[in-house]
């Protein structure tokens, strides 16, 4: 994207954020559109920080405290050298390197034969279809195994180059009775300075009307206590309600702890050591009925849904736990 597009991009953005939240308050857009600008030079925030984290309801004390855009950006460039990010940015490659802790079956797309299709599928009632490259969890599908040549020849005219199959990861019972119908996802932030692994932040994202669970799809998420493994809040999303209850099943989410935590933590702490060069990532992690596993490593972990405006006390964001790690 050149300079004046990106220029556009941003004018665009403050102006679109502005509109929305004068149609939702009483707030001029105006005044509006200058604070939104005040915010970017201030507090490195960006037109969606604003909106998210609901600055407009915030005094300049509680704006400082947030994680923004470009305080997730320092952490990038200190932490993460572009050189070894390639792991993690190909699935493929990625499934190879974790394979301790992948712990499931998967096959690359472009090079599958039919009898390797056939026997990956041997034993299973549904697998997942996604970009080597992907995010977000956008452009994944999920497939329930029937006519096993009929899948094959889609697959192969649909997805020839670029995917990859993965084996559904089957979750352990207390969180696929909160949500069965999706692999509800953990999200652990760490950050590795050489010596130390430090957890800086964390959450449980469950599905509420798909198969896939993602923050940036339909989903509500629960913060995590890093130190007891509890979901010792309600879940929510963004302009959200609180969920003590999940909505579509009404088991109860706030006060259930994460199965085998202290085992999370342990194989966090020792893959984080596998990729020095990368010390920043967001792992997501699948909680199966014998144990934890990866499911992915992000090198831009997200910030945004670990400050959603209703899990925090009193307007008070996470700034403190990462700029700690920057000194």
């Amino acid at each position: 994207m050149g300079l004046l597009n990106k220029v556009r991009q941003i004018f665009h953005d403050i102006y679109d954020n502005a509109y929305q939240i004068s149609r939702e308050t009483d707030k001029k857009r105006l005044l509006l559109i200058v604070d939104i600008i005040g915010c970017m030079l201030k507090y490195s925030a960006s037109p969606n920080n604003y909106a998210k984290f609901e600055f407009y309801h915030l005094n300049s004390i509680q704006r400082k405290t947030y994680v923004t855009y470009g305080l997730s950006k320092k952490m990038i460039q200190t932490f993460n050298n572009p050189a070894y990010i390639s792991v993690f940015e190909n699935k493929l490659r990625f499934a190879e390197e974790f394979k301790n802790v992948y712990q499931r079956d998967y096959l690359n797309v472009t090079t599958m034969g039919f009898e390797e299709f056939e026997k990956f599928c041997q034993g299973k009632d549904k697998f997942i279809c996604k970009p080597i490259d992907g995010s977000q969890g956008t452009n994944i599908k999920v497939y329930h195994i029937d006519n096993v040549k009929k899948m094959y020849a889609e697959i192969k005219g649909n997805y020839e180059s670029g995917y990859m199959l993965e084996e559904w990861i089957q979750q352990h019972p207390t969180l696929n009775r909160i949500y069965p119908d999706a692999v509800n996802c953990l999200r652990i932030i760490t950050v590795y300075d050489g010596d130390e692994v430090h957890f800086l932040t964390g959450g449980v994202t469950f599905g509420i009307e798909t198969e896939i669970a993602n923050g940036s799809q339909a989903s509500i998420i629960a913060p995590v206590n890093l130190d007891t493994g509890f979901m010792d809040k309600p879940a929510a999303t963004f302009g959200s309600i609180l969920y003590e209850k999940h909505p579509k099943t009404n088991v109860k989410i706030q006060g259930v702890k994460i199965p085998f935590w202290d085992e999370v933590k342990d194989m966090l702490r020792t893959v984080c050591k596998h990729t020095p060069n990368v010390g920043y990532i967001g792992w997501d992690v699948a909680i199966t009925p014998k144990g934890p596993i990866i499911i992915e490593g992000n090198t831009t972990p997200g910030y945004k849904y670990y400050q959603i405006p209703k899990h925090l006390e009193n307007g008070i964001g996470n700034r403190q736990i990462y700029q700690r790690h920057l000194k």
